[in-house]
């Protein structure tokens, strides 16, 4: 993803940061540190997730995002979710929905 977005000319920063056990994404103290550190104008969280009951594709996994901009990380800019296309290789389909996230992303990045 990071890679993908610097060919696209934003300055991009991998944090390496884990989120876990929480029911939605969101900025936690280490996210803000880490941006703060890095001087980064927008952070994107994303993961991987199984669907929910009230999904579309019940039966698809799905890439859940939020993008929070600098001066606000308590409230996600945007967010959604990619549904992957159905295939028996997981990794496939998840890096298929982050291309189309990075796409309808870079819009946003490219703002400021």
């Amino acid at each position: 993803m990071v890679d993908d977005l610097q060919k696209e000319k934003i300055n991009a920063y991998n944090a390496y940061l884990v989120t876990m056990l929480a029911d939605r994404i969101g900025m936690s103290p280490e996210n803000k540190i880490a941006a703060k550190r890095q001087k980064c104008d927008f952070v994107l969280l994303s993961e991987v997730a199984n669907p929910t009951v009230t999904d579309v594709n019940a039966d698809h996994l799905k890439v859940d995002f939020a993008v929070f901009k600098k001066g606000d990380w308590a409230k996600p800019a945007q967010s959604g979710s990619i549904a992957t296309a159905q295939a028996t290789d997981p990794t496939a389909v998840s890096l298929e929905a982050v291309d189309k996230l990075i796409a309808q992303l870079l819009p946003t990045f490219k703002q400021k």
